[in-house]
């Protein structure tokens, strides 16, 4: 790693490379590259402004999101917020941008949350809705309650608990019931602090992403 880390900038296009393994097997969540991250945020800016080139080019999805976010930096809200209100990025890459968002909770983010509460894709409104109820902000229930009249359903996620979830942790404030995001049970995994995040007997992770 510290050889790596000592090359800098070379090194970010073959970590990347690396990554991808990451974004394209199911089985790749059974595998965190702690040591593969790491060095990434130990290279510092090159490697911080070459995820989110591969994030908006549609190199890099799931993993870039997930890097990123272990940068702790002001300027991954922008390049989420274009992956989310994009179609044309897969569903899954849309999906953990809007985990990062919910967890991350930028102000500039809201209107277009709000927004996805009416995307075509039941997922993407499940994951909006989610990210809205850590908002907590009574503007949101119109929409919540508008989106919740679609009778549709998700095999990989039941998006309209969430969105019920949603309303009533904005309605009541005593309300104790949550519906964890990837990022809270990623972020303190990738720190050592708990197990990894959990799958469903299916391979895919148990808080609602579509393998793509």
């Amino acid at each position: 790693m510290a050889e790596l880390v000592r090359l800098g900038e070379k090194a970010v296009n073959p970590l990347l490379d690396a990554l991808e393994n990451d974004d394209r097997s199911e089985s790749a969540f059974e595998y965190e590259n702690r040591l593969l991250r790491r060095t990434l945020i130990q290279i510092g800016e090159p490697a911080l402004l070459g995820i989110i080139e591969a994030l908006r080019s549609g190199r890099l999805g799931r993993a870039a999101v997930k890097v990123l976010m272990l940068f702790k930096d002001v300027r991954i809200t922008e390049p989420l917020l274009e992956v989310v209100r994009d179609a044309d990025h897969p569903v899954n890459t849309r999906a953990y941008a809007l985990d990062a968002l919910a967890y991350l909770q930028p102000p500039e983010a809201f209107d277009s949350l709000v927004s996805l509460l009416e995307d075509s894709n039941l997922l993407i409104r499940g994951h909006a809705a989610r990210a809205l109820g850590n908002y907590r902000d009574p503007r949101t229930l119109p929409a919540i309650r508008k989106s919740l009249q679609h009778p549709g359903t998700t095999p990989f996620m039941d998006w309209r608990k969430s969105a019920e979830t949603a309303l009533r942790r904005i309605e009541e404030p005593t309300f104790r019931g949550s519906d964890p995001g990837f990022f809270e049970q990623y972020l303190p995994f990738m720190a050592g602090k708990k197990q990894r995040p959990g799958l469903s007997g299916s391979g895919r992770v148990g808080n609602g992403h579509a393998d793509e």
